[in-house]
């Protein structure tokens, strides 16, 4: 990663020498909130078992009643996985596209990782991994359907296994330590396996698995004690988020075997961050801010969003993961009442976020499928883990400004025809850059359209006969326009007012 940059962002970033062991400590014990407060007992057994040297199996703190499993909201029943432990770290779930499955990795309370997958309409018996981990695995697929699995050892070296001919292998030696959960991900740039860990020192490191064989792990110019978030972006290339130590998350782009500076996404956080990349290139980034409200922000022509808020409060860092099939970001959530919560972003905006009823204590997993499939895996508050899955109604299409503003309102109710320059206003073929952020000549405090604010765009007003407008309602002497079409004009404005 270059190592250029302002000085606001070397300081705000920090480099490893400005932090000290009392501060590494402090952060350690609350950035562990990533996957729930069951991650502190694990690294406390971690502890306990390294200064007295005998095996730790933990006394996980079920609770005696089940959760409610029963699907709500177009979800699929949540199933129990069968044959699997106890657990109370968070699961791991990957889509294996080539290979037709689901993955899934799980940790039993003897801190024992055990992997399943579902096909064929069901899931496998779970499959021991003889890896031993006191934080969540990490599973995917490579380019070629293989199955990966990433852990931390009990002595904070990260071990690399591959699953292949129905047994996991032997660990293969990364050469790098992390004292937090990992974040990797399948580069589609070449198919490589990546990996970025959390040192001792809270120093970022980023390895690559090519051509069967670990890198030198590379240090990056940041430090950070919350767990690190990567994604692959289809176009090509990673995306990083890291929590810095002055509370902002900041975000880096992995292309052409090198890595971006560090920006800021004016998200301010104490835990990790969600990544997920649309179809149209764009990456959106949620996280729980520090009034444990999940705000939503998106990096869009090389800048960020100024952040939203999705609807949903937690406690937990959220997941997030785009839906090809319905066009469509899907975000779950533990939410304050240890509900897992299911947040949609459609068309621009979230929708009203949807309790699914399973209570949990840990972050759930999410993996997007084909075919608008959203698979989902929480450890429950009764310690089993459960599967379910989501298929997505495609939203309803886009209002194109082209092909249904211009036609159908312009044209169609002869607007165009008297505004060819009538009141400054054109509404031919310059109309888009005459109306969109430009100030009505009647009303100047007013845009003629305000994107994503039908109240407060003037043309809206007119065509509906506002009785905060001056002067006639529009159009002038002709029929009024058609409700359904004055709902055409609204969910337009509401999506942004694209010039679509």
């Amino acid at each position: 990663m270059s190592r250029d940059g302002n000085s606001a962002r070397n300081k705000l970033i920090l480099h490893r020498s400005n932090v000290n062991a009392a501060g590494q400590a402090q952060h350690r014990a609350r950035r562990l909130k990533y996957h729930g407060s069951s991650t502190v007992v694990a690294a406390g057994l971690l502890a306990l078992a390294t200064a007295i040297g005998v095996p730790v199996r933990a006394a996980g703190p079920p609770a005696p009643t089940p959760p409610p499993v029963a699907g709500l909201s177009n979800w699929a029943n949540w199933a129990p996985i069968p044959g699997a432990s106890l657990s109370f770290l968070s699961p791991s779930l990957a889509v294996n596209t080539p290979g037709g499955t689901v993955e899934l990795a799980t940790t039993r309370l003897d801190l024992g990782i055990d992997t399943s997958r579902f096909g064929g309409g069901a899931w496998s018996p779970v499959v021991a991994t003889g890896r031993v981990s006191f934080l969540p695995p990490v599973i995917l697929a490579d380019a070629g359907g293989v199955p990966q699995l990433l852990s931390v050892a009990p002595d904070a070296t990260v071990q690399h296994s591959r699953f292949q001919g129905g047994a996991w292998s032997d660990p293969i030696p990364t050469g790098v330590a992390s004292v937090m959960p990992l974040a990797a991900a399948v580069n589609p740039t070449g198919g490589s396996l990546e990996l970025v860990t959390v040192g001792l020192d809270g120093g970022i490191r980023h390895s690559r698995f090519l051509n069967n064989a670990w890198s030198a792990p590379a240090l990056l110019n940041a430090i950070s004690f919350a767990p690190p978030t990567l994604v692959a972006n289809p176009a090509g290339g990673l995306e990083l988020a890291v929590l810095g130590l002055d509370r902002q998350l900041y975000h880096a782009r992995f292309t052409g075997g090198q890595w971006s500076a560090f920006q800021s996404t004016g998200v301010l956080s104490d835990m990790a961050a969600a990544l997920a990349v649309s179809g149209d290139g764009v990456v959106h980034l949620a996280a729980t801010g520090l009034d444990r409200n999940v705000v939503h922000a998106r990096f869009v022509n090389n800048a960020w969003t100024a952040p939203v808020p999705t609807g949903i409060q937690s406690g937990l860092s959220p997941t997030l993961v785009f839906n090809s099939g319905s066009s469509t970001v899907e975000l779950l959530a533990r939410g304050l009442d240890r509900t897992v919560q299911h947040g949609r972003f459609v068309n621009g905006a979230w929708a009203a976020p949807v309790s699914l009823g399973i209570t949990t204590d840990t972050r759930p997993a999410v993996a997007a499928g084909a075919g608008g499939a959203i698979n989902a895996a929480v450890t429950a508050t009764d310690g089993n883990v459960y599967a379910s899955s989501f298929t997505a109604t495609p939203p309803a299409p886009t209002v194109s400004f082209s092909k249904d503003i211009m036609p159908r309102i312009f044209s169609a109710y002869g607007c165009n025809g008297c505004h060819g320059g009538s009141g400054g206003l054109t509404l031919g073929s310059q109309a888009f850059k005459n109306i969109v952020n430009k100030a009505s000549t009647e009303r100047p405090q007013l845009m003629r359209i305000k994107p994503g604010d039908p109240a407060n765009s003037y043309l809206f007003q007119k065509i509906t006969g506002a009785p905060t407008i001056s002067g006639s309602r529009m159009p002038l002497g002709g029929r009024q326009v058609a409700v359904a079409d004055v709902e055409l004009v609204r969910q337009w404005i509401l999506a942004g007012a694209p010039n679509n």
